[in-house]
């Protein structure tokens, strides 16, 4: 009896699993509306600013709070490209700034009365801290859902329907970076990448899409208001949460503009 009741209970198990694992019908792609999105985002939301909540824990710090994130991307390079980052305590203290202009970035810690000078666009930065081999003017791309234009492959694997999450899935072929993709194809935006970095892994996800109309002419873009980063390999992950989220430009330049205080230690990373 008691072999009966255990027989029934794995059915019914069974049962209730397979109700609950959804099989997506497969849509059709397309590559060229997927591609023109791509450039229309970078284009139409190059400014970008709004109320953020990020979390980071890496191999040497971590960093938690809510801030405010204003970016300029410009789509020549990293040169004219300019980010201002801060993250406040509870009581609204500030805890963490980061700007970027020219090409330099600093990050500053009240706190421990310490800056950190990149002259790298902040890859020396990223890789000491989080990790992994990227800079902000890459980050800037990934904030829109975009794949940064350092990655772009000359070709791609043949796009293969995952029936289980919905998204066509292929690889870079002859890239610099090698990147695995997943793209919606409801609103051809990406849903997560996989990326070789330095000989490790590491993983993209976008959710909670919003449709914005970005400009009277343009129809609506799916802009992700949720970025994750993690890596096992990088022992890191990286949460960013858009609160308030605005495609326009500061009134004035000052927005990203950021002196260290007198008598901080700054350390020039090399």
């Amino acid at each position: 009896m008691k072999v009966i009741h255990l027989l029934s209970g794995l059915v019914l198990s069974f049962i209730v699993a397979c109700q609950h694992a959804q099989v997506y019908e497969e849509r059709p792609l397309d590559l060229v509306l997927f591609w023109k999105d791509q450039k229309a985002r970078l284009s139409a939301a190059s400014d970008l600013m709004g109320s953020i909540q990020l979390r980071f824990q890496g191999p040497e710090q971590s960093l938690s709070g809510k801030g405010v994130l204003i970016t300029h991307l410009d789509q020549s390079g990293p040169a004219h490209s300019k980010v201002y980052l801060d993250l406040k305590d509870p009581l609204g203290k500030v805890r963490y700034q980061m700007a970027l202009k020219g090409g330099k970035q600093v990050a500053y810690y009240p706190t421990e009365n310490l800056a950190y000078l990149d002259r790298e666009v902040g890859r020396k930065y990223l890789r000491r801290f989080v990790g992994v081999d990227l800079d902000f003017h890459e980050l800037q791309q990934l904030w829109l859902g975009a794949i940064p234009a350092e990655w772009l492959a000359p070709s791609w694997q043949a796009w293969v329907w995952d029936p289980s999450l919905g998204v066509y899935r292929s690889r870079s072929q002859d890239g610099k970076v090698p990147v695995e993709m997943a793209i919606n194809p409801r609103n051809s935006t990406i849903v997560s990448m996989r990326v070789v970095n330095r000989g490790k892994t590491f993983e993209i996800h976008f959710e909670d899409f919003e449709d914005r109309a970005l400009s009277s002419q343009q129809k609506p873009l799916g802009m992700p208001q949720v970025i994750r980063l993690a890596s096992e390999d990088f022992k890191m992950s990286y949460e960013l949460k858009f609160k308030d989220q605005k495609f326009k430009k500061p009134e004035t330049d000052e927005a990203f503009a950021f002196t260290i205080p007198e008598g901080t230690r700054r350390v020039v990373l090399k």
